[in-house]
């Protein structure tokens, strides 16, 4: 009779990104209170140990998580740019929607993304920051671009200097 102790499963491929896709489900389905690299590491099928080999700890997890939020962003916008005739309005009008169907089919993770962490210092990995930086770099930049053409316009529907902000 084999006596050993059967292993735990063996996670094969990239678990970086499933421990991420993974923390996406669960702060879609519970909120950001239920981010643990515990369950993360669950659903991913794998040791509880195992995510220490790609995240420095749960912070580092939730900045990758942020990240992967900041692609899917930048993404939903350009997709609905692509759909958008070339006129700078059309195209700004196009991101803008964008911009509010990925608020509207992701509130927690947009809610998430824009909001600061408050477990502490922010102790993450190389590779989290670089893709952290680039990845808000780049949602960034699809709104940047679209304004560009609006950088040096008087049209008052965009350029009011505040007054639909302010009181009077």
């Amino acid at each position: 009779m084999d006596k050993t102790i059967p292993k735990r499963p063996h996670h094969h491929g990239n678990l970086r990104e499933a421990l991420i896709l993974a923390g996406l489900k669960l702060l879609e389905s519970e909120g950001p209170a239920a981010l643990t690299l515990r369950k993360c590491a669950v659903m991913a099928g794998v040791s509880h140990a195992a995510p220490a080999n790609h995240f420095k700890g749960l912070i580092s997890l939730k900045m990758a998580i942020k990240a992967h939020g900041h692609i899917l962003f930048a993404d939903m916008m350009r997709q609905f740019s692509s759909k958008a005739d070339a006129r700078p309005h059309a195209q700004l009008n196009a991101i803008c929607e964008g911009y509010i169907a990925f608020a509207i089919k992701h509130p927690a993770l947009f809610k998430f993304m824009f909001n600061p962490l408050s477990e502490g210092p922010l102790e993450i990995d190389d590779v989290t920051h670089a893709a952290m930086n680039e990845a808000a770099t780049a949602s960034y930049d699809v709104l940047h671009q679209a304004c560009i053409p609006f950088e040096h316009s008087n049209d008052d529907a965009l350029c009011d200097n505040g007054r639909g902000t302010r009181h009077p």
